[in-house]
């Protein structure tokens, strides 16, 4: 016996069909996503950190440099030895200001980047990827969930016949 309802218990339906479609685009989109993160933001991240490393240490050892030049200064009763180790000093000194300088401008910079354009397309990507993946899921769970009604409804039907 046939119900006008047979229609929709169709194997497969487009229900099915546009379910697993929509989840290949959001698993294609999570792979592009993951592909951007990888090769693009981990590796600009990267080298952003290693040089303010390399600027940190260079200010570190200018600035020991320039307590070592007034320690060899304060040692010496020669005027023009002393006046060329605290010019030293003072160059040195300066130097570590600056690389210090450059390592706050870096990471102010840092800070902006963190809300840039590039890094929310990135984030809007695994969202939407993830949001397809879902809803993809849910079509097929939904056209599943319409075949095991049909079977259920079928074995009540043999069992206790058409009311």
């Amino acid at each position: 016996m046939q119900t006008e309802n047979d229609d929709e218990y169709e194997f497969p339906s487009y229900r099915e069909i546009w379910g697993l479609k929509i989840e290949l685009l959001g698993l294609f989109i999570l792979l592009m996503a993951t592909v951007w993160q990888v090769s693009i933001t981990d590796r600009a991240d990267k080298y952003t950190l290693d040089a303010k490393d390399r600027i940190q240490l260079i200010a570190n050892s200018n600035l020991l440099l320039g307590i070592q030049d007034i320690s060899l200064a304060l040692g010496t009763k020669d005027p023009q030895k002393k006046q060329h180790y605290l010019n030293d000093a003072f160059e040195t000194t300066q130097e570590a200001y600056l690389k210090i300088s450059e390592i706050d401008m870096q990471s102010k910079s840092m800070e902006e980047e963190h809300f840039s354009w590039p890094k929310l397309v990135r984030k809007a990507h695994f969202v939407a990827g993830a949001l397809l993946v879902i809803l993809g899921k849910y079509l097929v769970y939904s056209h599943k969930r319409k075949v095991l009604d049909k079977e259920r409804d079928a074995r009540y039907k043999s069992l206790f016949g058409n009311p």
